[in-house]
């Protein structure tokens, strides 16, 4: 493990290990469910959080954040997007009494999102505040 001295602390490289990490593990675990429960409420689920798990973990590997004044980005408020569309779909799919599946996928969808959009935040925070 990598010794820091607290001057050279790079808080950036270190969350965005770390969210790696953890959309890398979201993803086998939802590879896992899917498996085992395969088209149920949590065969969604985990199908859900493997497919946005992979796409968040391949953005947090290639992302560069920018400086700048504000702490909103375009991901910042795609991701709150997402999130309002997860629920939408969530609520509608409950409402129509659609497969179970789909409210899984649309479960995973918003948690995420929601990780993903915190990481950001945290990221965007930790480049553009503490510098």
């Amino acid at each position: 493990m990598t010794e820091y001295n607290e001057g050279t602390k790079d808080h950036t490289a270190i969350t965005r290990k770390y969210a790696r990490l953890t959309f890398l593990a979201i993803a086998i675990i939802g590879t896992g469910l899917f498996y085992w429960f395969k088209y149920s409420l949590l065969g969604g689920l985990g199908a859900g959080c493997f497919l946005f798990s992979l796409v968040s973990f391949f953005h947090f590997n290639k992302l560069k954040v920018v400086q700048g004044e504000s702490m909103d980005t375009r991901m910042t408020w795609f991701l709150l997007g997402l999130i309002f569309l997860g629920l939408g779909i969530l609520v509608a799919n409950h409402l129509m009494e659609g497969p179970e599946f789909y409210e899984g996928i649309a479960a995973a969808l918003c948690l995420i999102s929601s990780i993903a959009y915190c990481v950001e935040l945290i990221m965007t925070w930790s480049t553009r505040v503490t510098k």
